[in-house]
C-alpha cells in the first residue's frame, strides 16, 4: 500500500508540474467516469441500498486508514466544534448516500446523475436564505423554472407521456416518480454536505473527512439493519462481493480526484466539465439496454442547460467583484 501511495504522489506531482492546466481537467473527467462506474455497479448489484452503504463504508475505511497512516495524518485531537461538524457532515452524508442508492434502483443512471447535479441549486438557496452569501435575482428564478420544468419531464407525468406517444405502465410510472423524489431529497442533503465540507476544509486535512464518514456509514447502516427487518443483509455471492469492493475503491478514488480538481483548477471550468457526467450516464444506460424515454432526454437537457447557465452567471459576478 505504501508503494501505491508513493507512486500516486509521484504521478500527481509530475502531472501538475508538466501540465498545470490539463491536470485538473484529467482529474475531473476521471472522477466523473468513476462516479458513473459507481452508479453502474450499484445498479447491477443484487443488494439493498443499506447493505451497499455498509460495504462501501468498510472498504473506504480500510483504504483511508492505510493512506492516512502512511501520510502521518492525524485523525484525532480536534476541538469539540470540529468534532460536531465532522459528525453532522457524516450523518447527513450517510443518509444522503443511502437515499441516492435507493433512488438509483427506480430510475436510469443518466436520470439519477442529472438529478444529483441539482445540488448546486439547493446550495444557492442555502446561500440566499441561510448563509447570506448569495443574492436573489430574477435570472436565478428563471434558471430555477427551467430546472423545475426539466424535473417534471424526468418524472414523466401521464399527460406528457400521452403527448409524447409513450405507453404508460402503472408500476413504471410509480417507480419513476418515487425514484425522482428520493434523488431530489438526496441532492438537497448533499448541498448541506458541501457547505459543511467547505467549513471543515480550513480546519482538517481532506483525507480526514471521508474517514469519519466511512465509520459513521458502518454504524448507521448497522443500526438500520437492526431496527428494520427489510434491511437485514444477505450473504453476497462472489460476483456481488467483487462489485461491492469495487464500489468502495471507486468511491474513494472519485472523492480524492474531484477534491483535487476543484483545488487545482478553475472552479467554473470544473463545474462545467462536471455536466459531461450525463454523457457517461446515457452511454452506460445504452450499454445495459435500458429504455430511454424522449421525455427523459428533454428533461436532462433542460436541467443541464440551467445548471450551466447558473455556473456562467456566478462566474461573471465573481469576475466583476474581483476587478
Amino acid at each position: 500500500m505504501e508503494y501505491i501511495v508513493t507512486q500516486i504522489e509521484y504521478f500527481t506531482k509530475y502531472l501538475e508540474s508538466k501540465w498545470i492546466r490539463s491536470a485538473p481537467i484529467f482529474y475531473v473527467m476521471t472522477g466523473i467516469l468513476l462516479s458513473s462506474i459507481n452508479s453502474l455497479l450499484s445498479k447491477t448489484l443484487g443488494m439493498n441500498a443499506n447493505q451497499i452503504v455498509f460495504g462501501r463504508g468498510i472498504i473506504v475505511c480500510i483504504i483511508g486508514k492505510l493512506v492516512t497512516q502512511q501520510q502521518n495524518i492525524n485523525l484525532y485531537g480536534f476541538d469539540a466544534g470540529i468534532y460536531q461538524k465532522l459528525l453532522l457532515r457524516s450523518l447527513i452524508g450517510c443518509f444522503a448516500t443511502l437515499l441516492f442508492y435507493t433512488g438509483l434502483f427506480y430510475v436510469n443512471i443518466s436520470e439519477a446523475q442529472v438529478l444529483m447535479q441539482t445540488t448546486s441549486f439547493w446550495t444557492t438557496i442555502l446561500g440566499i436564505y441561510i448563509l447570506k452569501t448569495e443574492q436573489f435575482s430574477w435570472r436565478l428564478v428563471l434558471n430555477f423554472l427551467f430546472c423545475f420544468m426539466g424535473i417534471i419531464l424526468l418524472v414523466q407525468p401521464p399527460f406528457l407521456r400521452k403527448l409524447a406517444g409513450e405507453y404508460e405502465i402503472a408500476d413504471e410510472k410509480q417507480n419513476q416518480f418515487l425514484g425522482c423524489l428520493i434523488l431530489l431529497l438526496s441532492s438537497m442533503l448533499f448541498s448541506l454536505v458541501q457547505v459543511l465540507i467547505k467549513n471543515l476544509s480550513h480546519n482538517v486535512n481532506q483525507l480526514v473527512i471521508p474517514q469519519y464518514f466511512s465509520i459513521t456509514s458502518i454504524i448507521f447502516s448497522s443500526f438500520l439493519a437492526t431496527c428494520n427487518p427489510d434491511m437485514i443483509w444477505r450473504v453476497p455471492s462472489v460476483g456481488d462481493l467483487i462489485k461491492l469492493c469495487l464500489i468502495g475503491i471507486v468511491s474513494y478514488l472519485q472523492q480524492l480526484l474531484m477534491n483535487r480538481a476543484y483545488m487545482k483548477g478553475n472552479l467554473t471550468e470544473m463545474a462545467m466539465l462536471g455536466q459531461t457526467q450525463l454523457i457517461y450516464g446515457y452511454l452506460f444506460d445504452i450499454l445495459r439496454g435500458a429504455h430511454i424515454s424522449f421525455l427523459s432526454i428533454c428533461g436532462s437537457i433542460l436541467i443541464a442547460s440551467s445548471i450551466c447557465k447558473r455556473i456562467l452567471e456566478k462566474n461573471k459576478v465573481q469576475d466583476q467583484l474581483s476587478k
